[in-house]
């Protein structure tokens, strides 16, 4: 019997986008607002600046009404635009500033371009693991991002439905191990491994 480490990237991408797939709305906007719950009460995020914040898409744990909150709040909001193939951050002031790009999502139309200024970085996935590994969507945007620009200044957060979180997932040599995951239920961090049942 195959038990979930030993799944390969495909399989675990193909059950993940199953089961994001049978999530109604409602479901998205309860359990991101719990995400943000919890995101709130970490230290991290209330020391931090600059957030570097993905813009949701389809079901991914929504981010776009958090962005117009930590704005109003007076944070440093940065959001990705792919350009030539690569990813670039942007820091904008309102949602006006966004408009359809790369695979229909939002991007920042103009801004400050932020070169891995230290701050906490919100990254999204397709499925992860209790040590803190990440599996993206296959176009190694973070992954070179991070490669490029994390000099030991960015603080890692992934923000992650608790189904997404597998026992292991494969990793590769230059994958980035994150900070801290962000669920529904808790907070999983690169020492405390204890989760809900």
């Amino acid at each position: 019997m195959k038990n979930n480490s030993m799944y390969t990237k495909i399989e675990i991408r193909n059950e993940i986008r199953e089961k994001k797939r049978a999530m109604t709305q409602e479901e998205i906007e309860e359990k991101s607002k719990k995400i943000w719950e919890n995101l709130r009460s970490t230290k991290e995020f209330m020391e931090a600046e600059l957030l570097y914040m993905y813009v949701s898409y389809n079901q991914e744990i929504m981010t776009k009404p958090y962005i117009k909150e930590c704005i109003f709040k007076g944070k440093k909001v940065a959001v990705p635009k792919i350009i030539d193939g690569s990813m670039e951050f942007f820091q904008i002031d309102d949602m006006n500033q966004l408009e359809k790009g790369y695979q229909g999502i939002l991007e920042p139309i103009r801004g400050r371009l932020i070169c891995g200024e230290s701050g906490l970085m919100l990254m999204p996935g397709l499925a992860f693991d209790k040590s803190l590994h990440r599996c993206g969507y296959g176009g190694g945007f973070y992954d070179t991002y991070l490669q490029k620009y994390d000099k030991g200044n960015l603080i890692k957060f992934a923000l992650a439905y608790k189904y997404q979180i597998f026992e292991k997932i494969p990793v590769e040599k230059h994958d980035k191990i994150l900070d801290a995951i962000v669920t529904e239920d808790e907070v999983v961090r690169r020492m405390k491994m204890a989760h809900n049942s």
